[in-house]
């Protein structure tokens, strides 16, 4: 029994990695020739999640940063983040199922008066 536990234990991977933190961070037009950033309301901490699936052995896309952002902007009606870190997920158990994803998260700022 033992063995079929450390065989199963190495068959099942997961991993996260840290690609960065910023200190702003858009995918959006914004006009900071006439932005004030401290005078700006900032929103509670708001996450983004880009997640794809693996059915099988067959990925289902790849997760893509601008997706996670977007996620993040669509959570907080913001279009800037400030203080963002942005981290890369993965797991998969062989054969079976498994997820990527990209997840960013900060606290956002609503740039555009509409």
């Amino acid at each position: 029994m033992r063995k079929y536990l450390i065989l199963l234990s190495l068959l099942c991977s997961a991993c996260s990695t840290n690609l960065g933190n910023f200190t702003v961070l858009s995918n959006k037009i914004v006009d900071v020739k006439n932005f004030d950033l401290d005078a700006a309301p900032q929103t509670k901490h708001v996450v983004g999640v880009d997640d794809k699936y693996i059915i099988i052995f067959i990925p289902t896309g790849v997760p893509t940063l601008s997706a996670a952002m977007n996620d993040a902007f669509r959570n907080s009606d913001a279009d800037l983040l400030t203080n963002a870190s942005i981290e890369q997920q993965f797991f998969y158990i062989p054969y079976i199922f498994g997820r990527s994803a990209i997840q960013i998260e900060g606290n956002a700022v609503k740039t555009r008066s509409n």
